[in-house]
């Protein structure tokens, strides 16, 4: 029993690794949405199982024992077949959850059984031989309560983890839209949508978000491969930006490295290619570049290198804070202010203090943004300060940190 226990186990994980690591049609990535998501299901399910123990003699013994194992596997294999259609799934919330909680708690029962074989007994499990079923009915309360906090605690934690998720994909959307990143969009939207097929974004419906996201990537795509290479080298800046939009960042590197190098190196190409790193999260080089495009544009003549100015050290500026080196990083903020003092610098620095909680520093910029641009910073900015009067709490905010 334990090495089936424990293939059905391999099985189990390595389907799951697979299926929701990559975006598959599959059924499975459909119900659990992300690796996460799935963790967090599992092993509050395991703890449900376990707690049982005390009131449920026989769970883990004989016929039970196979009959359990046996749907799991059969489970696990259901659940990777692409035939299935996901769009099958029910919409309602509470349907959905009910199939998440009963898929979780089968494809758990393996982890469950295996644990329990290396638990030392306990006088609160009886051995199958020894209950009888007079006394299987007359179970005391006291060897019930157990199987109660785990049911509370298999429901309350999905569900307060599913919202979390949805926040993190609503901000994660917002982001990415904002910074034309839609291929970023695109993966977000799909995921949030499989998470709560009914959710909505500013009104919205979130699927059909993602329908006409997907349709977005796949038009840049298309255009990006049917570019001459005469129309590449008379509009690099273009070409490049369309890249990044889709995050072909290999496409953009190959459009701007000739630009990088030569009598007259571009300010502009530089600074592209510190996005392209900063994108890929390779903070160091990323400053570099940034570095090496502040370099040039201080070259220039002051009437046009200020905007180049200011993108650079903001590159610079978050590829430090990315680093862990937050006084750098404020310093630079502070060098950036002092050539850039409009909403957005402010808001940026709201960001970067309220990320370091200094409350004082982040409310003043955020209420300096809200009245250099309200109309477009009324909003987050109110949201940025009702988060400073709130007390930061919860390790899922560590967990997913924002790019």
């Amino acid at each position: 029993m334990k090495i089936l226990a424990i293939a059905i186990c391999t099985l189990i994980l390595g389907l799951s690794s697979l299926e929701l690591t990559s975006e598959t049609s599959s059924l499975w990535a459909s119900l659990f949405v992300s690796p996460d998501y799935f963790a967090v299901h599992m092993l509050t399910a395991v703890c449900l199982l376990l707690l049982s123990r005390p009131a449920i003699p026989f769970l883990f013994h004989r016929m039970t024992s196979r009959v359990g194992l046996g749907a799991a596997g059969a489970l696990a294999l259901i659940l990777s077949a692409i035939a299935l259609d996901p769009a099958s799934l029910p919409k309602d919330a509470v349907v959905l959850a009910t199939i998440r909680f009963v898929a979780s708690l089968t494809l758990s029962y393996p982890i469950a059984y295996l644990v329990s074989e290396f638990l030392p007994a306990s006088d609160d499990v009886a051995s199958p031989e020894v209950v009888s079923p007079e006394e299987d009915r007359a179970v005391p309360v006291s060897k019930w309560s157990p199987l109660g906090i785990g049911l509370v605690l298999a429901t309350v934690i999905p569900f307060s983890y599913g919202h979390f998720l949805a926040d993190y994909y609503s901000n994660q959307l917002t982001e990415a839209l904002k910074n034309q990143r839609l291929e970023l969009a695109r993966s977000a939207s799909g995921s949030w949508s499989r998470l709560a097929p009914l959710a909505r974004w500013h009104d919205q419906p979130v699927d059909e978000i993602h329908a006409q996201l997907v349709g977005e990537v796949n038009r840049i795509r298309n255009a990006l491969s049917e570019l001459s290479a005469g129309q590449v080298r008379s509009n690099p800046g273009m070409v490049a930006s369309m890249a990044l939009q889709v995050d072909d960042f290999d496409g953009a590197v190959s459009v701007i490295e000739p630009h990088l190098q030569g009598n007259a190196p571009s300010p502009f190409a530089w600074d592209t290619f510190g996005l392209i790193l900063q994108r890929q999260e390779l903070w160091p080089e990323s400053e570099q570049a940034y570095r090496k495009a502040f370099e040039l544009w201080n070259q220039q003549t002051a009437s046009s290198n200020e905007n180049g100015l200011a993108s650079a050290l903001r590159g610079i500026a978050h590829a430090q804070n990315r680093q862990g080196r937050v006084r750098d990083a404020e310093q630079t903020y502070q060098q950036l202010l002092e050539i850039d003092s409009s909403a957005e610098t402010h808001f940026l620095l709201a960001q970067f203090y309220e990320e370091e909680q200094q409350t004082e520093e982040a409310y003043h910029h955020a209420s300096e943004a809200m009245i250099l641009a309200p109309a477009q910073f009324q909003q987050p900015g109110q949201t940025l300060i009702n988060k400073l009067q709130s007390a930061h709490m919860g390790c899922f905010q560590i967990y997913r940190r924002p790019r």
